[in-house]
């Protein structure tokens, strides 16, 4: 029996073990019972056929059942009573509870159900005895409630279940280790983000997945940033380690942890992979330009300072090139955007093929791009890299069917010669590329300081221009147009001039792209409708035959949303018939937005305006667009025109557009004519119209009708 006795040892205390010991070997007295009922655990006993011999008053008070209601009870019956919901349901207790061996089962736990509805969870020990008085075979049950225990168990148990769905619900990996880097707790993100299985991870040393961490080596130093709150000393960017091998960027935050364990070393680790990659994105796109993938104006700025930085310690020179390409606007105006940025994607890859003759290239914006240069030897050395590049642009170039070709204008400036600093330079090579553009195009021009006169003349005359208008410094002068088959002048195209009260007479050429890149033309050109307009009506006025007035109109004018009304009200103002006036437009200019130039020159012509196409044959406008415009006339590019004796080239591009101009019935206009052999080439091939030196250089307004008399007696009586 003392075998028995030791399974309830971990059971019951030790004096109600002597007091059980004490029953078994007699019947009870009044002390015994006394006594086993002052245990707080049920203690029933049962004979062979299970009938219940004995219950304490605790068995009363587990079961909420009397003492009449359970001796002389089957234990078996009481169990079907207590409506046991274990999942030891199945077992035949009997057996289980009589059995040769004593039985104890921590692990699978009884719920009882009483009379009341209510549940009772108990832990059950069972010890085959010799019943006292019978001597029979028999069972000693012990059933302790265990149902505040179970209680707080399944508390803890959910608890724990929630810290581990918590762990599993942060995004970034966290990591619970001892402060000697032993792992004892990983969430799920950490198995997947370092490619191990949770199970492999605890054990492992924290600081063999993060190897690069600076903590590494000095996990002092990281103990006590974290214990002092210190944010500098506890969060890093590092290398993190996989389990294949391979790494990942991470930041890792560490902390401290108080437990009953000790102290703990906490690791968030979030994969910041996407970040870097964005970063790698952000930073290239600030620094490349976005379409042709070359360095940008910033990039440039930046690698220029430490060129210099250089070539003042190697005491060598460092060469900048600026690239403008010549008339680039007029293929996104005529063709479209997308074929101009193809065009540029196959600039830089012409000029990328031109390495190692520079250093660097860069596209700054636009159709600017810039090479640049170390350890230059001489000009001379640049000179011949400039002529390169140019005749890599100016080669013809094939996009969706159009073939495409622009030259370059390029300014050059040495280090440490035309400037010792990055922005000087840059500055000096923008003034050179412009002197560059003003010696014709299709050049290249090396910075000198005289350069800054142009450019203060630049600065102070737009400044002027803003106040040219108001002042009155603008005046129109006419060159006449020659009508071959009447030999009368009909027409003349109004110029503007601009008599500065300090500088003089100030060329067109200078101040009209100045006009256009300050804003200014549309302006200007608004004025030179208004003033041809009263002029016309001032000739009219005076009695001269009705001349019509051919004005240019400007990019800017062409895309306001009201040039006709302002048109008409200025034709109305001044009382002048419209078909009096004339526009000239430029391929680019109607190209720009075909659809709406279509509708508003439609508009203009059905009103009785002419409309006139100028430098016909420079743009990349399409038969079939030209038969849907409403133009009256073509007007002949005088670069056709220059060179026609001896270019028969030129002279079978002009007998094409007379054909063409004369079957869709227009006419046609040669201008920049100079010479009799050009007159009489473009009488005998069909043009209509003929404009130029070799008629009459522009002149004023009150010179007009005296000239026109005495030019056409001149001409007729030399048999032109």
């Amino acid at each position: 029996m003392g075998r028995y006795m030791t399974a309830l040892e971990s059971f019951a205390p030790r004096w109600f073990l002597k007091c059980v010991n004490c029953c078994i070997k007699k019947p009870l007295s009044m002390f015994t019972e006394a006594s086993l009922d002052m245990t707080s655990d049920a203690i029933i006993t049962v004979d062979a056929k299970g009938i219940i011999q004995y219950c304490n008053r605790s068995t009363f008070n587990l079961l909420n059942l009397g003492r009449d209601e359970l001796i002389g009870r089957s234990f078996s019956e009481m169990v079907q009573l207590f409506n046991d919901k274990s999942a030891c349901s199945e077992v035949n207790f009997f057996e289980r509870f009589c059995s040769t061996e004593p039985f104890f089962d921590r692990e699978c736990p009884l719920f009882l159900h009483r009379p009341d509805g209510s549940d009772v969870a108990v832990e059950d020990c069972a010890v085959p005895i010799e019943l006292p008085e019978s001597r029979e075979p028999g069972a000693l049950i012990v059933l302790r409630n265990i149902s505040e225990r179970k209680r707080a168990q399944d508390a803890l148990d959910l608890s724990d279940r929630m810290f581990q769905d918590l762990l599993n619900f942060v995004p970034d990996a966290l990591l619970i280790a001892e402060v000697n880097g032993k792992i004892t707790l990983v969430n799920t993100k950490a198995a997947r983000m370092f490619g191990y299985g949770r199970a492999e991870l605890i054990g492992m040393d924290l600081f063999a997945l993060i190897p690069f961490c600076p903590f590494h080596e000095n996990r002092a130093q990281l103990l006590c940033g974290c214990a002092d709150n210190n944010i500098d000393s506890s969060l890093c960017e590092i290398s993190c380690l996989k389990k294949e091998g391979g790494t990942f960027p991470g930041e890792v935050n560490f902390g401290l942890l108080d437990s009953i364990e000790g102290r703990l070393l906490i690791a968030v680790v979030r994969d910041i992979s996407q970040r870097k990659q964005f970063e790698r994105q952000i930073s290239y796109q600030t620094t490349h330009n976005e379409l042709t993938r070359l360095p940008n104006r910033a990039l440039l700025l930046e690698r220029l300072d430490d060129a210099i930085v250089r070539a003042r310690l190697n005491r060598t020179m460092v060469g900048l090139m600026f690239v403008d390409l010549d008339n680039f606007k007029n293929i996104n105006d005529t063709l479209s955007h997308g074929i101009g940025d193809a065009f540029l994607c196959e600039i830089a890859t012409r000029l990328l093929g031109l390495l190692p003759a520079f250093d660097e290239l860069a596209h700054i914006g636009g159709d600017e791009f810039v090479l640049m240069f170390e350890n230059v030897r001489d000009r001379e050395e640049l000179d011949g890299v400039a002529q390169r590049v140019l005749e890599t642009i100016d080669q013809p170039c094939d996009i969706d069917d159009r073939r495409i070709q622009v030259s370059a204008s390029i300014g050059i400036t040495v280090f440490p010669d035309d400037g010792d600093d990055t922005l000087t330079l840059q500055r000096n090579a923008d003034m050179a590329m412009y002197r560059a553009k003003e010696k014709g195009r299709n050049s290249f021009a090396f910075y000198c300081r005289d350069m800054h006169k142009t450019q203060q003349m630049r600065l102070e005359i737009s400044n002027a221009l803003r106040q040219a208008l108001e002042n009155r410094e603008f005046e129109l002068h006419y060159q006449p147009k020659l009508n071959l088959h009447t030999g009368r002048i009909s027409s003349a195209e109004a110029l503007i001039r601009w008599q500065h009260p300090e500088k003089g007479m100030i060329a067109p050429g200078f101040f009209i792209p100045l006009a256009e890149e300050y804003g200014l033309i549309v302006d200007i050109g608004a004025w030179v409708i208004d003033e041809s307009c009263r002029q016309i009506s001032q000739w009219r006025a005076e009695g001269m035959a009705p001349l019509r007035v051919s004005v240019n109109l400007s990019a800017g004018q062409c895309r306001r949303d009201d040039i006709y009304t302002r048109v008409m009200k200025t034709l109305s103002l001044y009382g002048v018939e419209s078909k009096y006036l004339e526009l000239e437009v430029t391929e680019s200019m109607v190209l720009h937005d075909p659809e709406q130039a279509l509708q508003v020159f439609r508009a203009l012509s059905d009103d009785g305006v002419q409309i006139a196409i100028d430098d016909f044959g420079t743009g990349y406008s399409s038969f079939s667009y030209l038969r849907r415009f409403p133009s009256k006339a073509l007007k002949i590019d005088k670069s056709f025109v220059d060179g026609l004796a001896d270019d028969i080239g030129n002279l079978e591009i002009i007998r094409a557009i007379v054909s063409v101009a004369h079957n869709l019935g227009m006419r046609v206009v040669a201008e920049g004519v100079e010479t009799i052999e050009q007159f009489d080439l473009l009488r005998d091939n069909g043009c209509d119209y003929i404009q130029g030196y070799i008629i009459s250089r522009p002149v004023r307004a009150s010179e007009i009708a005296g000239f026109i008399v005495e030019s056409e007696r001149r001409l007729w009586n030399k048999g032109v």
